[in-house]
């Protein structure tokens, strides 16, 4: 062992090293945990994209959405982050930061929703 080494293991003892070990693997195994939260639209509109990212599941598990119409959806989400329509089939897309985490980088997500004929909502999810 060189004489750095050598120092670096003498200068800390024993205790602050397993201190310094758990302490990392924390870090490492909780990197880019988001905590869940039950859907609330007030928070939702006044949030940012990490609070809409810990209620992002709930909503779509719980499928409130589901059968609402573009108006109904904007007055519990607010205006969306983008619109799009193709193919006669109108989408919503709203960002949302999951945590995920990245060590390169992080890609926003979007809450997906998608709209039948009639304007209701037929499919929601969370993507890249």
């Amino acid at each position: 062992m060189s004489n750095k080494n050598n120092f670096l293991l003498k200068g800390m003892s024993p205790l602050y090293f397993t201190a310094f070990i758990l302490i990392t693997i924390t870090c490492l195994v909780n990197y880019g945990k988001i905590t869940q939260k039950s859907f609330n639209s007030k928070e939702w509109i006044l949030g940012n994209e990490l609070t809409r990212g810990e209620m992002a599941r709930d909503l779509v598990s719980s499928k409130v959405l589901i059968g609402k119409t573009k108006e109904e959806v904007v007055e519990l989400l607010g205006q969306p982050s983008s619109s799009k329509s193709s193919f006669n089939n109108d989408r919503f897309y709203y960002i949302v930061d999951i945590g995920r985490g990245s060590y390169v980088f992080d890609m926003p997500c979007k809450l997906n929703l998608y709209f039948d004929g009639d304007n209701k909502v037929e499919d929601a999810y969370v993507a890249d």
